[in-house]
């Protein structure tokens, strides 16, 4: 029953027209990379917080910023790859409040509710929708964007190196999903997009605003409140080849953020009426 219910929400989003924007908005923002590619701008969401043989390490989202330009290193075309990681949270984040609240609004839920269906089951399925949808572009974005850079820059990868970026890439996936299903909660609790789409700008301003005013030794305290914030954690995970605590605090966010939105969701779920 539940894989149909999937099947019936993916043939539904595969026909809207929310699902009709996403090619060209996906091709624009492959022509805007193309386009540092061929110029000599820099693209820069965040900044250098330190070096590792002779390799910056990165704050945010930082492209095309070579120490050495005619021979840049495997990390930095990985940074320059994912430089427009910060476009790909907020598409992400509107895919999937889009997908899991898009029966609400069309009376859809109300209909399958009152024929016997479950709510939890109706949104789970939704959210693995979500999750294949965002999935699936995530690595096409990747790859593509990867591709590109190595293409402009004339280098290319060992086979060694493929499964380093695979790796990183899937790592951010997972942290990505953490502020997506933040986002499904926000919009469930509160029956409203734009709630979503505020909670996420104000998480991203929140972490560059924190780290000015933590000092050089920021306390426990701080430390745990900046810590929850998700958004903290994809800016910060693209070094964890050179930190690897970074590794371990991401796996803890995931670990125990995604069973507790779930879990509210659950909850918010179980006890809401639909009128």
């Amino acid at each position: 029953m539940f894989v149909n219910i999937m099947r019936a929400d993916l043939y539904r989003f595969t026909r809207s027209r929310f699902a009709k924007t996403i090619i060209p908005s996906f091709a624009l923002v492959i022509g805007f990379l193309c386009l540092f590619i061929q110029g000599e701008g820099v693209f820069s969401f965040g900044g250098a917080v330190g070096q590792k043989d002779g390799v910056a390490l990165i704050d945010g989202f930082v492209g095309f910023a070579y120490a050495d330009p005619d021979n840049p290193q495997f990390w930095e075309l990985v940074y320059s790859a994912s430089c427009f990681g910060i476009i790909a949270l907020f598409a992400m984040m509107i895919t999937m409040t889009t997908i899991t609240t898009a029966d609400d609004r069309s009376g859809i839920t109300k209909l399958a509710v009152a024929a016997g269906q479950s709510q939890v089951k109706l949104f789970c399925s939704k959210l693995v929708v979500g999750l294949l949808v965002t999935g699936v572009l995530w690595f096409a974005h990747n790859g593509l964007t990867m591709g590109l850079v190595l293409v402009g820059e004339h280098q290319s990868l060992t086979g060694a190196q493929v499964r380093t970026w695979l790796g990183f890439v899937t790592v951010q996936f997972c942290v990505y999903t953490v502020v997506m299903l933040l986002g499904a909660t926000a919009a469930l609790l509160t029956s409203s997009r734009i709630v979503s789409l505020i909670l996420l700008v104000v998480l991203v301003m929140a972490h560059p605003i924190a780290m000015s005013f933590g000092g050089d030794e920021p306390g426990r305290v701080f430390e745990f409140v900046t810590s929850i914030n998700p958004v903290r954690h994809v800016y910060q995970i693209s070094r964890y080849w050179a930190e690897p605590e970074l590794l371990t605090q991401a796996w803890i966010l995931v670990g125990v953020g995604i069973p507790l939105l779930l879990a509210a969701c659950v909850a918010r779920l179980r006890n809401r009426e639909l009128s």
